[in-house]
């Protein structure tokens, strides 16, 4: 048997779509539909501070509601690109990643959330839901895979016992 280095005409086929990406957006895409509806009308009446140092008559918070739908929309949408898209890092791995960017965002957005409407909760409940199910579900990926494994090493001792016991 002779071993030669890859030549041109030795490309692989790209690595077959992997079909976990839809259990892990379908969550998320359906819940940040949930509160892209509830937000514009959990604004209608006036909460927390707001609600209590008013002055005046209420005006409803359009630019507020705006910001927070569209910071949302491009979270949800970087959520669900950077979980179809196929590449190298493993979609537990993209999962993972993904967590931490949404809990900094997280974390960073959560001394705006004092004095401020329920939109702004709401935007930060999305992401808290976000960040807990994409943990979990890198753990549970990271779980199957290690699971995996020990089948597989489990499996080849076995067939390597069968083996020797038909040598003997």
């Amino acid at each position: 048997m002779r071993v030669r280095a890859p030549m041109p005409g030795d490309e692989t086929e790209p690595r077959p779509r992997e079909r976990g990406w839809l259990f892990a957006v379908l969550p998320i895409a359906v819940y940040a539909l949930l509160v892209l509806i509830e937000m514009p009308l959990d604004a209608q009446q006036p909460t927390g501070y707001i609600a209590h140092h008013m002055h005046g008559p209420w005006v409803y918070p359009t630019h507020e509601v705006v910001v927070c739908m569209s910071i949302l929309l491009i979270e949800a949408l970087l959520v669900v690109v950077m979980l179809a898209a196929r590449g190298e890092t493993p979609l537990g791995g993209r999962a993972f990643m993904l967590s931490i960017l949404l809990g900094v965002g997280t974390f960073l957005f959560a001394p705006f959330a004092i004095h401020a409407d329920s939109t702004i909760s709401s935007m930060l409940g999305w992401n808290f839901v976000a960040v807990s199910w994409l943990f979990v579900f890198a753990l549970g990926t990271g779980i199957l895979v290690i699971v995996r494994a020990i089948g597989w090493q489990v499996r080849l001792w076995m067939m390597t016992r069968r083996a020797r016991g038909r040598r003997s």
